[in-house]
């Protein structure tokens, strides 16, 4: 969510990078209820606090079970001693909770004796999946103005426009380190009653700050170009304040702050097939599987949206949050299993918008496949709904690694490390053993994005996927090491010479 930096009305901007990188973040699995959490030993200050992080959202509206309190949304932090008592930041669900806010808009509140005494619900949604949200929320209730007590900013852009809003009294205690028997937690609400609200996505570089009221221009920067990233926080934290940034994937709550404020986790690296720690990041950008774009699909996209569970019911692929128009690209998934008796996955990439629930990604015209299937047209290719020989069948457990050069207008599959058809994606314009297909600038879209599914109704698909964030697949494979062509990335088996990982940095923003 880029911001021009013309709109920025807080000083301390340089307007020139510090190039502060972040090289990490930490995955939220809401299907794992993951939450980050700890006891507080001694109160500190709950009247001025500050809490700044870095947010990629994956599921939208809801928490997973959408019922109840975890239909009232998915929390970013919150610190409180029961259901009565506590404060909140998050984004809002279906159910207003007696808040207010609408779906997917931000929420900064404070519940004393089970009355909301404090709030700020933002009139503006945040639904952009693509890209990462700096989020800074500010309880300062000893500030001599009323609606400068509770703050909210957006990249650098205070919020303004609220569709409710309670501002409180002069130095009105807040639940955010008021008593010991609090339970402080990111990515959830967890107290004694109940560990609701998970949030579905990825977090990175949060800081606490206890006993003081900081801007956003403590922690992030506009570019020469107007784009707002992150900048190094070298200030005090307070006695309950804290920074944890994932850097150990072991030990994703540690605190790197000096102040020793261990978060413990909970479902993070657990179930099957979980990593929690992920290259995705604000400085680094990986694509992932569009949640938005999901209406023919009705997939349920989860784990990052690094996983794909096709719906059994219809056709329709996947697509992904990034359009590739020119260069090499890698990329890899792991078919994890498949419902039902046969095989139909399909992979490949697509040049136009869904509009069907009945075709797959070969059945379109700028659409490109290989197919999995237990009848003849196994280990097939096929566009615009016509099949030619080309490889080897797949199945459940197979790696299918997918070159796409756009330069050269050729697509080439390996499995588990071996291209199809005894294919050189290094060949260049001969193209050797590759599928052609047509130049990105004369598909439909001027482009085209990376797609997976399954055909055949009554069956469904996982699909594990890595865009060059996590060589595990969701932490279904042993991590490998292999970079890109510009050192960039993590991949399963090796990229082709000169491809590259699907992120922010490759393509040059």
């Amino acid at each position: 969510m880029p911001v021009n930096k013309d709109f920025y009305t807080i000083s301390g901007s340089s307007g020139q990078s510090t190039g502060y990188k972040i090289n990490q973040s930490i995955v939220y699995n809401d299907g794992s209820d993951p939450v980050l959490y700890k006891s507080i030993s001694s109160t500190s200050s709950s009247t001025t606090n500050t809490i700044s992080m870095w947010v990629k959202r994956g599921q939208l509206g809801n928490s997973d079970s959408g019922s109840g309190s975890d239909a009232y949304g998915q929390t970013l932090f919150q610190s409180g001693r029961t259901a009565s008592n506590y404060m909140e930041l998050k984004f809002g669900g279906a159910t207003a909770g007696g808040l207010g806010t609408a779906e997917d808009a931000l929420s900064l509140y404070n519940v004393t004796g089970d009355s909301i005494n404090m709030k700020i619900n933002t009139t503006t949604v945040f639904r952009d999946v693509t890209a990462w949200y700096h989020i800074v929320a500010i309880f300062d209730t000893t500030n001599a103005t009323s609606n400068e007590r509770l703050r909210l900013y957006v990249n650098g852009v205070r919020q303004t426009d609220f569709s409710s809003s309670t501002f409180p009294s002069a130095s009105t205690a807040t639940e955010m380190f008021n008593n010991t028997s609090n339970t402080p937690s990111i990515g959830a609400v967890k107290n004694t009653s109940e560990t609701v609200r998970h949030f579905d996505g990825y977090l990175a570089e949060i800081h606490v700050v206890n006993g003081y009221a900081y801007g956003p221009e403590y922690f992030g920067e506009f570019t020469e170009n107007g784009i707002w990233i992150p900048k190094k926080y070298s200030g005090s934290y307070g006695t309950n304040g804290f920074k944890i940034d994932g850097r150990d994937a072991t030990d994703l709550g540690d605190d790197e702050s000096g102040n020793g404020n261990d978060y413990t986790m909970s479902g993070f690296n657990g179930g099957t097939g979980n990593r929690s720690q992920s290259l995705d990041s604000p400085t680094n950008n990986f694509c992932t599987w569009n949640v938005l774009d999901n209406y023919w699909q009705s997939a349920t996209i989860e784990h990052g949206s690094l996983r794909v569970n096709t719906n059994s019911s219809n056709y329709s692929p996947t697509t992904s949050t990034f359009q590739l128009d020119s260069g090499k690209w890698y990329w890899e998934a792991r078919l994890s299993n498949e419902a039902g008796s046969g095989n139909y996955a399909d992979i490949g990439i697509i040049g136009e918008d869904i509009t069907s629930s009945t075709k797959t990604i070969g059945k379109y015209t700028y659409g490109y496949e290989y197919k999995a299937t237990t009848n003849a047209n196994a280990g097939k290719s096929r566009n615009n709904d016509t099949y030619a020989t080309y490889g080897a069948n797949y199945e459940a457990g197979d790696i299918i690694g997918v070159a796409v050069d756009l330069d050269n207008n050729k697509l080439y599959f390996s499995k588990n490390g071996t291209y199809q058809n005894s294919g050189d994606p290094t060949s260049g314009s001969t193209g050797t053993g590759a599928i052609s297909i047509t130049a990105a600038a004369s598909t439909t879209n001027g482009g085209y994005k990376m797609a997976v599914g399954e055909e055949l109704d009554s069956h469904g698909a996982r699909w594990d996927c890595n865009f060059g964030q996590d060589s595990s697949l969701t932490g279904l494979s042993s991590a490998n090491t292999n970079v890109d062509a510009s050192g960039t990335g993590e991949f399963h088996f090796a990229v082709p010479s000169g491809y590259k990982a699907i992120c922010t940095k490759n393509l040059g923003s």
